[in-house]
């Protein structure tokens, strides 16, 4: 899983062949080119609602941590980051209260998974939502409906 599957060389082929693809492609085959035009405009508006909802997660998500530190490395004059002090406050954290630090490291683990399953939760959506606009686009790309000026005498 190193590598995303829109790698392949057969990507649009993959992607016309999934099961949602087929079937908004039988969906919009029943629509006039207006209503397809329409929906285009629809899936174009909801990818960058996903673009920009992926966009605050990660910075949300990355600005709240380097705050914290930032905040904790002025309150302590940067010395609790001199590789001494730090490793010497872990080791006597855990020897003096062992389950104090238990707590604190599970509180760092289950956020640092909260935050992988958000960022990817918000990418996956965002991925879907460009699918679907590609989807539409070769849907109308092999209907022949166009989106620029050449189509203007159709507009009511």
């Amino acid at each position: 899983y190193l590598m995303s599957p829109r790698m392949r060389a057969r990507r649009v082929l993959d992607l016309k062949a999934g099961r949602g693809a087929k079937a908004l492609d039988a969906f919009l085959s029943k629509r006039s080119r207006g209503r397809v035009k329409a929906l285009r405009t629809y899936a174009l508006v909801n990818q960058e609602q996903a673009a920009a909802a992926l966009r605050m997660t990660v910075i949300a998500n990355a600005t709240i941590p380097i705050a914290f530190v930032t905040v904790l490395t002025q309150i302590s004059d940067g010395q609790i980051w001199a590789s001494a002090t730090l490793w010497d406050g872990v080791r006597d954290l855990y020897v003096e209260d062992p389950v104090f630090f238990g707590f604190l490291a599970a509180v760092c683990l289950l956020s640092f998974f909260v935050l992988f399953w958000l960022l990817a939760y918000s990418a996956t959506r965002m991925g879907q939502a460009r699918d679907v606009r590609h989807c539409i686009d070769l849907h109308v790309a092999e209907r022949g409906v166009f989106f620029g000026l050449e189509d203007e005498a159709e507009l009511p």
